[in-house]
């Protein structure tokens, strides 16, 4: 009889730490994305104010810029949560067969709970998402647009990754923080949750320095083809050069260390 009576409470342990384990996923997505995500727009905003010298905007554009950052468009968040919303019960079912368990008599209360909560983290993680995608895809824009390119002062451009890498660090974060201490380990739910989170990193870190690096490249192009024309024998191909002032005084041998280090440069 002790057996049964420990064992029964044993458990009624697991099932309560199985039902904890929900509640406690749901709680972190819902209270650290969010957060996680304004905080990253705060100091994408400082990281704007810093490139303001290495962009070429008009005298209201970085204001206007500032303002283009945090606004995302209305519509296009309630097509993409409504998307989610479609996904997320067909998800549900071929996973857990959770939607169909809901509408049966055999249903409990943690059932009715994971549905209502899982809709839930939709509608608050939609918004933080488009906001990293958003703000990715502006400071890219940015980049390609206005940048001000300077192949000797290139770590004026930095906030461009430093936005990148900021982004990219979130999703990661707020899921592996929310799968530890919410989610028994599931194979099935690992795999889709990492390549959700990877393909959403990936994208937001890559996107801000890709407008730059274009930029860069081609100046760095530019020079190249000057200091190659020079080395042909054409000196005034050198005018426009970034060593315009010295260029008449520099032997070949200078030219070629020269368009070595620009090819170098990153």
């Amino acid at each position: 009889i002790n057996t049964r009576m420990e064992s029964s409470a044993a458990s009624d342990v697991y099932k309560r730490q199985a039902q904890l384990r929900p509640i406690l996923f749901f709680a972190c997505v819902i209270a650290f994305g969010p957060a996680a995500v304004a905080l990253c727009a705060r100091h994408a905003s400082r990281d704007l104010e810093e490139l303001a010298p290495a962009l070429d905007l008009p005298s209201d554009g970085l204001e206007r810029a500032a303002r283009e950052l945090e606004e995302l468009p209305l519509r296009r968040s309630l097509v993409v949560c409504a998307s989610f919303l479609v996904l997320l019960p067909l998800t549900m079912e071929l996973k857990v067969g959770r939607i169909s368990t809901v509408l049966s008599p055999d249903r409990t209360q943690i059932d009715v709970y994971i549905v209502a909560m899982g809709v839930a983290v939709v509608a608050a993680s939609t918004a933080p998402i488009l906001l990293l995608l958003h703000m990715a895809v502006h400071f890219r824009r940015l980049g390609l647009t206005h940048a001000r390119v300077d192949l000797f002062h290139l770590a004026a451009l930095e906030p461009f990754g430093r936005v990148g890498i900021r982004a990219a660090l979130i999703p990661p974060s707020v899921l592996g923080v929310a799968m530890m201490v919410g989610t028994d380990v599931r194979v099935g739910a690992m795999i889709t949750g990492s390549i959700f989170v990877g393909g959403l990193s990936l994208l937001v870190l890559l996107l801000p320095s890709l407008g730059v690096r274009s930029r860069v490249a081609k100046a760095k192009r530019a020079e190249d083809e000057r200091v190659s024309r020079a080395l042909r024998g054409d000196r005034g191909a050198l005018e426009k050069s970034y060593i315009a002032e010295d260029g008449a005084r520099m032997r070949k041998i200078d030219l070629i260390q020269y368009r070595s280090a620009i090819a170098a440069l990153r």
